[in-house]
């Protein structure tokens, strides 16, 4: 995993496989989830399928949206 930029509070990191638990516990949260797109909770899947692409994007075109 390749760490962008670190602070004393912050990290700016390349996802990886190990972040799909975390993701899909804040995907599934409708109290967040209530402020993003349809604002509709999302299931594991999506994590997964979600870090997947960022994973792929960063293989790819070289970049990616960074995990904070």
């Amino acid at each position: 995993m390749t760490v962008h930029a670190r602070t004393e509070r912050l990290i700016l990191r390349d996802w990886c496989s190990d972040d799909v638990d975390a993701y899909a516990a804040i995907v599934a949260d409708p109290d967040v989830m209530r402020f993003i797109g349809d604002g509709l909770p999302r299931d594991r899947s999506h994590a997964e399928a979600f870090v997947v692409s960022m994973m792929a994007h960063q293989s790819s075109r070289g970049w990616m949206r960074f995990a904070v």
